[in-house]
């Protein structure tokens, strides 16, 4: 029996159907890129969110003392409205914990870093990589409680009840509105 050979046409055509699935495969690698880096920002936001609300609401929260430093007056550490302003370079900001950074210009501006710690300290110095770096811009509100009747009742902050939000931006080198951003609430009462 002779064995009969492929011809031009189907060898093109053969190619044409691998060229196609290739280049299908090839367009999923950006989309699941994006989606790596989203869980990642979403994930570390959320960890940095936490911690920083919960530093905020139990130095505020130590005494009355501290809840009028914080919350209250003409400047409180905690600002009344969501701050704006733009990105800092880390050098010129002061590093508060490992990888969180207070911004010099702006109450209520922070960055969170996520970055290689090559010399082992635990703490962000200049040269080491940075792997996510986001934007965590805090303010507070009054509380308002809800009747069972449907009404609500605002609480005024000097009572010692505050509602702190942060809002987590990422990536923060990106223009602010091409940042994925999400927003968490820490209720907070002075002891």
């Amino acid at each position: 029996m002779e064995r009969r050979q492929f011809n031009m046409i189907e060898i093109v055509l053969a190619l044409g159907v691998v060229g196609v699935g290739m280049i299908a495969i090839l367009a999923l690698f950006p989309i699941g890129l994006t989606a790596s880096r989203n869980s990642i920002g979403h994930a570390s936001g959320a960890m940095a969110a936490d911690q920083l609300l919960h530093y905020i609401s139990a130095a505020a929260s130590a005494n009355s003392t501290t809840w009028s430093a914080y919350m209250l007056g003409p400047s409180p550490a905690v600002p009344l409205a969501r701050p704006s302003g733009t990105t800092e370079d880390l050098s010129a900001m002061a590093q508060v914990a490992p990888g969180v950074f207070r911004h010099s210009t702006a109450r209520g501006r922070y960055s969170y870093v996520r970055f290689i710690d090559s010399d082992g300290d635990g703490m962000y110095t200049p040269g080491e990589i940075v792997d996510l770096r986001l934007c965590l811009r805090i303010w507070q509100e009054g509380v308002r409680v809800y009747r069972l009747d449907g009404t609500y009742r605002d609480i005024d902050r000097s009572t010692g009840f505050a509602k702190i939000n942060c809002r987590v931006e990422w990536p923060e080198e990106a223009p602010a509105a091409r940042r994925t951003a999400d927003t968490y609430v820490l209720e907070a009462c002075r002891d």
